[in-house]
């Protein structure tokens, strides 16, 4: 396993060209990691992620996982579990507490909208320190950072029955909040090189 150090000079080329909040913190530095991750949370959410925020092939040390959704509200949570039969105390709790919860969201969505992107339930960190539940279209560890098309945003709003105006964006997962060594075996490494305004799907 290489050190940061050691790719100091592949840091600046790959990621030289972030806005600097995005670029890789020092490694070395104590403390250096949740600086990051504070000045990251409140230039959050962004509507587009830099070209490059994504999975390298193999083993490196990785970006942290961006999720691009929706941060809801308590009443939108409240909203949404009367429209679908759930309780809020489904949409918290570990990846497989919130399982039952996302797949029934996914069959209902599925239903009305067959050609719609599945969704995901995750809680995210933005301005503030406390994670917040997001529902997610896609994220770029998955899909670099490009944007599902309009219509399939649209879909997903007006399923969750959110207010026209509601806009998604990008935000920091809190699982996966910092640069941290990371194989990319297991994702799928689609739209790598695509910009955000080429969309997705």
């Amino acid at each position: 396993m290489s050190s940061p150090t050691e790719n100091a000079q592949d840091f600046a080329k790959l990621y030289g060209h972030f806005p600097p909040v995005y670029r890789p913190h020092d490694f070395a530095e104590r403390g250096a990691r949740s600086k990051w991750r504070t000045a990251m949370q409140k230039s959050l959410p962004a509507l587009y992620l830099p070209a490059g925020l994504e999975l390298r092939e193999g083993s490196h040390y990785q970006p942290p996982r961006f999720d691009f959704g929706w941060k809801l509200t308590t009443e939108e949570v409240t909203s949404i579990c009367q429209q679908q039969g759930l309780r809020a105390a489904d949409f918290v709790g570990s990846d497989p507490a919130r399982l039952p919860a996302q797949t029934t969201l996914n069959n209902n969505l599925k239903l009305s909208h067959p050609d719609a992107p599945s969704i995901r339930i995750d809680t995210i960190l933005a301005g503030e320190a406390t994670p917040s539940i997001c529902i997610t279209l896609t994220d770029n560890h998955r899909a670099g950072n490009a944007r599902p098309f309009t219509r399939s945003i649209q879909a997903v709003k007006g399923f969750l029955g959110l207010e026209e105006a509601r806009e998604p964006g990008w935000y920091l997962d809190s699982r996966w909040s910092h640069w941290q060594w990371q194989s990319s075996d297991g994702f799928k490494l689609t739209n790598s090189g695509r910009t955000s305004q080429e969309g997705g799907w």
